[in-house]
């Protein structure tokens, strides 16, 4: 390995010599490797405990960000923890963390999600609501490490006490991750989460919509407002997951076709291509986007939350006498119907989203697309029939809305009784015609 009395004006000229590593003759142990990518960084290299020992590499930083005269400096500094007989390598490790039982749960909660790597994803923005809203308030100053399993089990056996027992279970589950991710970094010592039951046992559902109930469901949702009645027309609609509606963007629609980003996905390993029937595209053409989201928040113009659609259907069903079902029963409904009309596995599979098993996605790269717009034109035909023997009209397919719609126009869900939560326009000829020609 070279050793040169390295200059700004020799640094320069050594960057085009890739592969190779050169020592500084001025700083013992100071070196400048350049990767084969043409990548510079500077490294310390040393030894604890003298000659025989093992030899380490300390990275103190790239060049030219960091100069030739403060990689000499720092350097220097380490020399000296080094005369001292300490690792800088564990001195510097000291500095960027608090000592274990130093972060109280908040600030271990703050360092997860600033830390995850999947940091702004969907995902963590849903848990930093949830650690927000639910676990800082009540147990954010308590000590980290103190915590207790008697006060994790308090904290969920209120929400099981609010009505929210399937909640409390992903609460736990989030927060057994934050308490694991501590762990890893040595922020905290021990896991309260670990020994804490579930509190509510979940049983896999089962429930499908006859019919009847699929009618009442439909005119119910009259008494919904957008984007809420949207959304979960969309999910009888569409079959997809709810929490994948919540984050349509306008972007992400070209004609009748609607791309679901891979990280929108639940599986996040592809994107979902989903064809929009015309019925569908009428539903979509009355939302009103904002930010670029086609069924944002009223109150934040950002995705509702995973939760809404689900309390608003429970306010619904009270309120109509709705025999108990949840969001996700309206995409198994979907897929019931599908097979039902003779729709293959591998299409239903397409439809819905679901991975196919390993072989068959490493060899089979067909898209199913044709296969997909007859299924969901053929789930179109059949609801549409359903809706019509309960005297409900669906909206007519309007144009794609490129800008939010007009408040001053938007009916109240009271003025949109009469037409079972769609208001009359121009196209409804256009669309009867479309109806008739799919039912017969």
């Amino acid at each position: 390995m070279p050793i040169l009395d390295l200059t700004d004006r020799l640094l320069r000229s050594l960057l085009q010599r890739r592969g190779e590593d050169f020592r500084d003759e001025r700083t013992p142990g100071l070196e400048l490797r350049i990767r084969s990518s043409g990548k510079a960084t500077w490294s310390l290299l040393y030894r604890v405990g003298g000659r025989g020992s093992r030899l380490r590499r300390l990275t103190l930083g790239s060049y030219p960000a960091v100069s030739l005269a403060e990689a000499r400096n720092l350097a220097r500094e380490h020399q000296v923890l080094l005369a001292r007989g300490l690792d800088p390598a564990q001195e510097l490790e000291k500095k960027r963390r608090p000592a274990a039982g130093a972060f109280t749960v908040g600030a271990l909660i703050e360092a997860y999600l600033a830390g995850h790597p999947k940091a702004g994803t969907r995902w963590v923005v849903e848990q930093e609501r949830t650690l927000r809203r639910d676990v800082i308030p009540v147990l954010g100053d308590l000590p980290a490490d103190s915590l207790r399993k008697g006060q994790v089990a308090l904290l969920l056996d209120g929400l099981v006490a609010r009505g929210a027992p399937v909640w409390a279970n992903r609460l736990r589950a989030i927060l057994l991750r934050v308490y694991n991710w501590g762990i890893a970094r040595d922020l905290v010592e021990r896991n309260p989460v670990v020994g804490v039951p579930r509190p509510t046992e979940e049983h896999t559902r089962g429930r499908v919509l006859n019919p009847g109930e699929i009618a009442l469901f439909w005119t119910a949702l009259a008494d919904l407002e957008p984007p809420t009645s949207l959304c979960l027309a969309l999910e009888l609609l569409t079959g997809q997951r709810g929490g994948e509606i919540l984050l349509m963007r306008l972007q992400d629609i070209s004609g009748e076709w609607w791309t679901i980003p891979r990280l929108f996905t639940k599986m996040k390993k592809a994107d979902q291509r989903v064809y929009l029937s015309p019925t569908a595209l009428g539903l979509v053409s009355r939302a009103e986007p904002r930010n670029g989201w086609m069924f944002p928040s009223p109150l934040t113009g950002e995705p509702m939350l995973t939760t809404a659609p689900s309390r608003a259907l429970s306010r619904l069903r009270a309120r109509h006498g709705l025999p108990h079902f949840t969001p996700h029963d309206l995409r198994r409904t979907v897929e019931t119907n599908l097979a039902e009309l003779g729709v293959s596995d591998e299409v239903r599979e397409a439809i819905l989203g679901h991975r196919p098993p390993k072989l068959r996605r490493t060899y089979n790269l067909y898209r199913f697309d044709a296969e997909r717009k007859d299924a969901m034109l053929r789930w179109e035909r059949r609801l549409l029939s359903i809706l019509k023997d309960g005297g409900t009209l669906l909206d007519p397919p309007g144009h794609f809305p490129s800008e939010p719609a007009d408040p001053a126009r938007r009916q109240t869900a009271t003025e949109r009784k009469g037409t079972g939560g769609l208001e009359p326009t121009d196209g409804r000829d256009r669309q009867t015609d479309e109806s008739t020609d799919l039912l017969g």
